[in-house]
């Protein structure tokens, strides 16, 4: 099975409309349309950073640790990361966790018009 993570593109932080604005995302289609077909855990899904971007390693941090976590319990055979602006910004920097800090092989990278403006 694969494990997917995937972190959506930013917003206001006092956007009330976020969820129907990405309810249709490829990157959240990508978690939650799939999740009983391929993924080997439930997926790991986020809002996209704020405006200031100042969260966007958390969300990077949070997703790396969540990819970690499920791939050394040993019955995942590939890690799928997506993502849009700052967050496949994000997925880019945990692509390169991945690999340097604990050699798993990401087989698959899914980006969406990536964006490196964060503070973080």
């Amino acid at each position: 099975m694969i494990i997917y993570a995937g972190i959506d593109g930013t917003s206001a932080e006092n956007d009330n409309d976020y969820g129907n604005t990405f309810k249709e995302s490829f990157v959240r289609r990508l978690a939650y349309q799939y999740q009983s077909t391929y993924w080997s855990k439930p997926p790991y899904y986020h809002r996209g950073p704020y405006t200031w971007g100042v969260d966007t390693r958390w969300y990077a941090e949070d997703a790396y640790n969540y990819v970690v976590k499920h791939w050394n319990e040993g019955n995942a055979k590939a890690v799928f990361l997506g993502g849009y602006s700052r967050g496949a910004a994000a997925m880019i920097e945990v692509a390169w966790w991945l690999k340097y800090y604990q050699q798993i092989p990401v087989e698959c990278l899914i980006l969406f018009d990536p964006v490196d403006r964060s503070a973080s």
